[in-house]
């Protein structure tokens, strides 16, 4: 599908063989705000994950050459009606304009408006940095919502970052790493076991997390092809905990990570995320990407976790439009009911 005006040509590309990913991921390499979460080995990534559906518009001016574009992604949970009530759209760090032209992002925002009213029940849009166009979304009907993120320095070496540890981020890591745990590659063997532990994790807090299959393909193709870190917390040979991580120039990005509750004592968490910071400072990256703080009106103990590494805390904040709004409301009553009922589940089903 195409879309064209008089200054700008709009294509939609929805198949990981198609030509121009190459010419995609070049421009993304390039221009100043690209990142790995909008590039071909994302799109690749989506494609190959059930209930995910990626495509990507691409912008291209009169004389042909790329300037402007964004990566989506459709995702939706279960089948029929289930899928269809859940159906939403994600953009993580788009779009992307080579040159600062409103009309252009107008462009690429109604399209993508234009494709999605019909089926998704929302799109949501969340930059990586702070997005210096606030007005191109407001204008288009979405909505922002506050939320911080935290990012480390890591362009001046490791020194001055771990003396800007809080003390018990140092204790912690010096601890774990005295009790014998280690930080390495995760190989084949222990892959499904470090899905395990992401999965147990991210269920206990109530957080939604993708199959295994997306893991599978961060771990067996992105990692080899230098996208991602995957690494492993291990005590006497045994995985205790898990980072996936993925990886571009910008900075190396805390993905997801997790440990054992049964080793929490051992601090693994500490030193996974010390030896992602050295993975970010060995590769030449500007900024280790802690990917997330919640929302600065609410309390969030991962928050105050995270900034005692030492860095600096910011609000890039998520764009929202709804385009089905009985169908959102409903689903975030849903949620809030369901959260409400989580400690009653516990107390009345505890052993």
């Amino acid at each position: 599908m195409a879309v064209t005006d008089l200054t700008y040509h709009i294509e939609s590309i929805t198949s990981p063989d198609a030509a121009v990913l190459e010419e995609w991921n070049d421009f993304v390499v390039n221009v100043p705000k690209g990142t790995v979460f909008q590039g071909s080995a994302m799109f690749k990534l989506y494609f190959h994950v059930e209930g995910h559906h990626p495509f990507l518009l691409v912008l291209r001016g009169q004389s042909g050459q790329i300037e402007g574009g964004c990566l989506a992604v459709r995702m939706s949970n279960g089948k029929g009606l289930m899928a269809r009530f859940s159906e939403r759209v994600l953009i993580i760090g788009g779009p992307l304009i080579s040159q600062s032209d409103s009309s252009a992002g107008r462009l690429l925002i109604q399209q993508l408006k234009q494709l999605c009213r019909k089926t998704a029940v929302y799109i949501e849009f969340r930059p990586i940095d702070t997005f210096i166009e606030d007005d191109l979304f407001k204008l288009n009907e979405f909505k922002y919502e506050d939320h911080l993120n935290i990012l480390l320095d890591a362009t001046n070496g490791t020194e001055p970052i771990w003396k800007n540890l809080s003390a018990s981020r140092r204790n912690g890591i010096s601890k774990s790493k005295r009790r014998g745990v280690v930080c390495r590659s995760i190989n084949n063997h222990d892959f499904a076991q470090a899905y395990q532990i992401l999965k147990n994790h991210y269920q206990h807090i109530g957080v939604p997390m993708p199959s295994q299959s997306y893991f599978a393909y961060i771990h067996d193709v992105m990692n080899p092809a230098g996208d991602a870190i995957v690494m492993g917390a291990y005590q006497n040979d045994t995985l205790i905990g898990a980072l996936f991580a993925l990886i571009d120039n910008r900075a190396v990005y805390n993905h997801y990570v997790a440990s054992d509750y049964a080793t929490f004592h051992l601090k693994p968490n500490d030193l996974l995320i010390w030896s992602g910071i050295e993975e970010a400072v060995k590769r030449g990256c500007k900024y280790f990407d802690f990917m997330g703080a919640g929302k600065p009106q609410k309390k969030y103990g991962v928050r105050d976790f995270k900034l005692r590494f030492g860095g600096e805390m910011y609000h890039p904040g998520r764009y929202l439009w709804i385009s089905k709004p009985h169908i959102y409301y409903m689903g975030v009553l849903a949620l809030k009911m369901l959260n409400v009922l989580k400690p009653l589940k516990r107390l009345v089903f505890k052993d």
